[in-house]
Order: C-alpha cells, then sequence, then structure tokens
C-alpha cells in the first residue's frame, strides 16, 4: 500500500468529492480514481457511495478512515524524527482557527517562526469553533484555536485568551466617540453582523435576550474582514472579538468602543489538541512556539488555564 492513495483517500473523504480532492491536490482526478479503486479492491470492500451529492463514505469506509488516518500521522512522526535527527526540522503542520486570531497571532507567530524553521510548511482551515473541536477530535488536524471552547475529556487546552468584544463601527457612527458602550446603548442601531454559527453571535444574541433585549440585525456575512469593509461603507455597527480588528481593518477607519463585561462577559479563546494526541516534530516545535507568542494584550488579555 503506497502512502499517496491514503493521502488521496483522506482528501477524498474530507471534501465529499474526487474533483474537489484533485485541485486540492493539484493532480488528476483519474489518478485519485485508480487509487481510490486500488484501495477498495485490496481490503475487498467499497469505502464511497458514488451518488449525486459526491462520494459518501460507507459504513466501510468510515472504518478504514480511522485505520488510515493514524498510518499517515504515524508515517508523517517517523519521517520528521528522521530529520530531526538528521538536524532537518521539516514537515506540515495543520491546524484550524477562527478567522478573527489570524491577523493578530498566527500570521505573525508563523512569519517568526519561517525564519528559524524554513522548511515546515502550513495547511491551515478556517472554521466555527464546533467544527473545530470536531477536527480536533476526529484527529485531522494538528490543533485547533476557537472562542468558547469548553473542557472536555477528549481535548487538552494548553493556553487560553481571556476575549472581550467590542463595538465595530464607521467613525461617522453616533456611537463612534465612545470608549465603551452597553447593550442598550447598541440596541437602537442597525447591526451588520457575523452570521449565528459564529460563536461571537451566539454570545451576542444570548446575552441580549438574558437582558430583555433585540437588536435590529440587517445583514449577515461569514467573513470578518469583508464584514468590517461593508460596515465603514454603510456607516452601521458590528459585534467583534477584540483581537480581530486586523491593522487592514484599522486602516479602512474603523474605530472601536469596548463592551461592558457585565453587559457582555468576556470569552476564552483556547489553544488545543487531542488528549494523548503525538504530535509530529513540526507541530510540537510550533505549538511551542506559539504557546510563547500570543496576542499583545491591547488586542486580548492572555492567562493559562485553570
Amino acid at each position: 500500500m503506497q502512502i499517496p492513495a491514503l493521502k488521496y483517500f483522506l482528501m477524498v473523504a474530507d471534501i465529499g468529492s474526487i474533483r474537489g480532492a484533485a485541485e486540492q491536490l493539484n493532480v488528476s482526478g483519474s489518478a485519485i480514481s485508480r487509487q481510490i479503486q486500488k484501495l477498495e479492491h485490496q481490503f475487498g470492500a467499497a469505502f464511497f457511495d458514488r451518488n449525486q451529492k459526491g462520494m459518501v463514505l460507507t459504513d466501510e469506509g468510515q472504518e478504514f478512515e480511522i485505520h488510515a488516518r493514524r498510518a499517515v500521522r504515524e508515517l508523517d512522526l517517523a519521517n520528521a524524527k528522521i530529520d530531526n535527527i538528521r538536524g532537518l526540522v521539516s514537515g506540515k503542520v495543520s491546524f484550524t482557527t477562527i478567522e478573527g486570531v489570524m491577523n493578530s497571532w498566527i500570521f505573525p507567530t508563523i512569519a517568526n517562526f519561517k525564519k528559524t524553521y524554513p522548511g515546515i510548511s502550513f495547511d491551515c482551515r478556517i472554521l466555527s469553533t464546533e467544527a473545530i473541536i470536531d477536527a480536533v477530535i476526529e484527529d485531522k488536524t494538528d490543533f485547533g484555536i476557537a472562542i468558547g471552547v469548553e473542557t472536555r475529556p477528549e481535548i487538552e487546552i494548553l493556553s487560553v485568551i481571556g476575549t472581550r468584544f467590542v463595538a465595530a463601527m464607521s467613525p461617522h457612527h453616533p456611537l463612534a466617540d465612545r470608549a465603551s458602550v452597553g447593550l442598550r446603548d447598541i440596541q437602537p442601531y442597525e447591526l451588520l453582523m457575523l452570521d449565528r454559527s459564529f460563536m461571537t453571535s451566539k454570545h451576542f444574541y444570548r446575552s441580549g435576550i438574558e437582558r430583555g433585549l433585540s437588536f435590529n440585525t440587517t445583514f449577515e456575512l461569514n467573513q470578518i474582514e469583508a464584514l468590517v469593509s461593508f460596515v465603514v461603507m454603510t456607516n452601521r455597527l458590528t459585534i467583534l472579538p477584540d483581537y480581530a480588528v486586523s491593522p487592514a481593518a484599522k486602516s479602512l477607519g474603523i474605530v472601536v468602543a469596548e463592551i461592558s463585561k457585565n453587559d457582555l462577559p468576556e470569552l476564552q479563546t483556547a489553544l488545543f489538541v487531542k488528549s494523548n494526541r503525538r504530535q509530529t516534530v513540526a507541530a510540537a516545535h510550533f505549538l511551542e512556539f506559539l504557546n510563547d507568542r500570543h496576542p499583545a494584550p491591547s488586542e486580548g488579555f492572555f492567562v493559562e488555564p485553570r
């Protein structure tokens, strides 16, 4: 059995189509099809149902996926350790995260890390908190960063950032001259919000309901930078984690007012891994590096997990 065949199989399992996997891996769809057919022939099982919805794992395919991920990870570990013995730290680090931390934490850390370890590459997916937790538990990624993560036995939280929230708005908004606001100050104004799959929006609306408040949300989007651009363009207001207001957003003229913690309590943004996961040398190096280089206090106060 060849490792590329396993990687082809896993990519199709993740994406749900051969065409999509081929685009991600930069190989032909026919090459992927052949390798999957060889695997199915070798094990005497059909790993996928091929229908109009794409490639869906069968029961046999789901069982094979568990072992395929384990096999690929073990071989990546072996390869990384051999390189480490030779003094060549290389390999790939995969992670899933929320969008808000990318500019304030992830991008600067990767840029500094690459100066010391230029041979390491990265594979990142931006997902919702629930999807990030699932990806970590299912061994689809080395680690995750998400907001509002609750303690559970399947994951180990390495560190947390105490995360406050801000009202981000056009400089021409009526609240733009305020250093801080409460939910009742925000309530009369039209809101442009992250969609309700985001933990920020869930937390905001839940806090409003607890205080008997409803909000006039007229637009929802699943991408922070685009949302901020639209907020400035329309002289409106949105709610974001404090670290999510990037330099690019500030260059557009966005201004922020801190929201009272009594109105919108702080949540924790957590860096976490699957419990007892054996990390590759590359991932272990980067996790240590990342844990030491958190956002500055002005962008989120860092504390050790309790």
